[in-house]
């Protein structure tokens, strides 16, 4: 599944000593899904496990100040993820700049076996997301608006200055104006619209709003000719 990092392997510092004798990680996924389709109205579900074996961490004992890399006996996760999509017709009179509308909802959990080691890792991660997509075409026109809003939970700890503190949830805002088609484009995005700050696991502090905008060029060989156009 992953083989072990340089940092993983051979790091030293402070608080991280790296452990040469990691094995790569394994693991064994099962899904099982259903989809269904009414009119304009589709629904997927889908539930997951996975038994993994190895799986890497930073880990130390109550009495240690130090972290240091193993591989778990086990680390198991399960969950399930469900996904209502609704999308008008094509230049429809009652939505004529609407393509379709996405709500989704994902849990997962996890548990793993390591007697009382302390982990600095393995049990941070989102739990639970839930959220809304949104595309629209305006007319018959080449301008596309893309949105998002997802609400995020995530699972864990992180220490801040000696304190230990709970994840935060929140409300992430991201959107897409773009003008063209899939071989030429210009386009504007904003990822965490609301500038909402947030961390990720080990304390590391996201960054705010992000904008960003550019032309987007596909080359594409001609088909008859060998040529590029």
């Amino acid at each position: 599944m992953r083989l072990p990092s340089f940092t993983d392997l051979y790091y030293s510092g402070p608080s991280n000593r790296g452990n040469p004798e990691l094995k790569p990680e394994k693991a064994s996924n099962y899904e099982l899904g259903i989809y269904a389709t009414a009119g304009r109205l589709s629904m997927r579900n889908q539930a997951f496990y996975q038994h993994g074996q190895n799986m890497i961490d930073w880990v130390k004992t109550p009495a240690e100040d130090v972290y240091t890399t193993m591989n778990y006996t086990s680390l198991n996760s399960w969950g399930n993820e469900l996904s209502l999509t609704w999308r008008t017709e094509v230049q429809s009179a009652l939505h004529p700049w609407l393509k379709d509308v996405r709500l989704h909802y994902t849990w997962i959990n996890k548990s793993k076996v390591d007697g009382e080691l302390t982990s600095a890792y393995a049990l941070d991660y989102l739990k639970h997301q839930a959220g809304m997509v949104g595309r629209h075409q305006f007319g018959k026109s080449k301008f596309r608006l893309n949105w998002q809003l997802s609400i995020n939970d995530r699972n864990g700890t992180y220490t801040l200055n000696g304190t230990e503190h709970d994840y935060v949830s929140y409300l992430q805002v991201d959107a897409s104006l773009s003008y063209g088609d899939k071989n030429r484009m210009i386009f504007f995005s904003a990822d965490n619209l609301t500038n909402v700050r947030q961390r990720d696991f080990g304390s590391i502090r996201l960054p705010g709003r992000w904008v960003s905008f550019g032309i987007r060029i596909q080359v594409v060989p001609d088909k008859h000719k060998g040529d590029i156009k």
